[in-house]
This record gives C-alpha cells, sequence and structure tokens, in this order.
C-alpha cells in the first residue's frame, strides 16, 4: 500500500468522523467541522504551506509593518473592506478608496479625525476614477514603503474604465514598495498585464484574506498552530 494511499485513507477516515460529528451536533457547526477536519487532514502534508505563509505576511502587515502603509481598497465587497478600514484606522498611514467603497465609508459615517482617509477628487460616472485621483494616488503610493491593494479601481471588465487600475500597478512597481495585492478581480487583472511575480505577495485567500484583516475569527485557522 502506498503512502499516498494511506494519505487519502487516513483524510476519508477524518471526514466520515466530521460527518458523525455533524449529524450528532446538526447544521449549525458544519462550516467548522469540515474546515477543521480539512485542515487536520492536510496539514502534515504541507499542502497548507501557501496559506501559512499568507497569515504571516497579513500578520506582519497588522502587527509591523515597514511605514510608511498604504492601504488601496475598492471593487466590489464594500461592506467587508470597510470593516478592514475600521480596524487599521490607528494603524496605516493612508487610504486610498475606489467609487464604491468611498459611498460605503460615507454612508456609514466613519470617524477619521486624522485625515488617513483620501476619496477620489473626480470620478467617470463612478465606474473608474478620474485623472486628478489618479495622480493624486500615484503620489500618494510613491510615499509608501508597503502597500496593501484590494480591488479594482473600475470596471475593468470594459477597458475605458481600466485606466485608474493601471495607473494603480502602475505607481505600485515605481514605488519599489513592499506590496501585497489580493481578490479574485485584482489578481486576474494582474495576470492579464504579466506583472503579478513583481508583487511581494499575491494573495489567494478572497473573503478570508478580508475577514482576517478585520481581525475576525476565521474557523480553523488555530488547527494550523
Amino acid at each position: 500500500m502506498s503512502e499516498e494511499y494511506k494519505y487519502w485513507e487516513l483524510t476519508s477516515k477524518i471526514i466520515e468522523t466530521a460527518m458523525e460529528v455533524h449529524r450528532i451536533l446538526g447544521p449549525g457547526y458544519q462550516e467548522i467541522i469540515y474546515h477543521n477536519a480539512l485542515c487536520l487532514a492536510l496539514r502534515d502534508k504541507g499542502i497548507l504551506f501557501a496559506r501559512e505563509k499568507e497569515i504571516e505576511i497579513l500578520s506582519k502587515i497588522m502587527e509591523n509593518p515597514e511605514k510608511p502603509l498604504g492601504l488601496i481598497i475598492a471593487g466590489t465587497k464594500a461592506e467587508d473592506k470597510v470593516k478592514v478600514i475600521e480596524k487599521f484606522l490607528d494603524i496605516t498611514d493612508f487610504f486610498l478608496l475606489g467609487n464604491l467603497t468611498a459611498e460605503e465609508v460615507r454612508k456609514r459615517k466613519i470617524k477619521d479625525d486624522s485625515g488617513k482617509i483620501i476619496f477620489p477628487k473626480d470620478s467617470l460616472g463612478g465606474l473608474d476614477i478620474g485623472p486628478l485621483a489618479r495622480e493624486v494616488f500615484r503620489e500618494k503610493i510613491l510615499s509608501a514603503k508597503t502597500i496593501f491593494w484590494a480591488g479594482p479601481l473600475g470596471k475593468i471588465d470594459q477597458e475605458k474604465y481600466q485606466a485608474g487600475t493601471r495607473e494603480v500597478i502602475k505607481a505600485i512597481l515605481d514605488s519599489k514598495c513592499f506590496s501585497v495585492a489580493g481578490g479574485g478581480d485584482t489578481i486576474e487583472f494582474i495576470n492579464k498585464l504579466g506583472v503579478a511575480d513583481k508583487f511581494g505577495h499575491i494573495s489567494v485567500g478572497g473573503s478570508a484574506m478580508l475577514a482576517f484583516l478585520a481581525g475576525e475569527k476565521l474557523p480553523g485557522l488555530e488547527v494550523l498552530q
């Protein structure tokens, strides 16, 4: 019997046990049970090494980033991303917001006495940031030592609304800062331009990445410790 077969046999037993616990405790525990079981099954094989590296990088941004630190928060899921802004108000040096995130911040009336939150000065009908905003964003990015970026600045499926996102990428690469980018649309566009290897880290965590940065507890994360 090969080592791989033994490993997957063990994994199957873990999942079967998780299913039985799920049956006993009820559906409310489903996510935690399956997540923890899979983490235990994969941990010792190193399959979760990339996720552990990501946690290390994101933790450094939260706890000991090289300053100045800038967060570029844009794209969809504005409600989730605003939680990250609230968490980082006392950590970051500045925020650069896309149009949707800016609307959500205004709606929630987030208090920003230090003036860290930078809204777009202009926009193209809300579908991209305008030339004045691009100029301001570039200047701030070039001043940073660390940049975390989540979400495209415009409706990037249409070329005429890609200018803001392209300028952000160009500014990050010109700045030579340590850069972390995440989110499906963001990564897809970076890959389209062929510059993923020029970023310090590309996060594949998606919503889990945002939840972690917002300080939320992630099911199964303790299992990896």
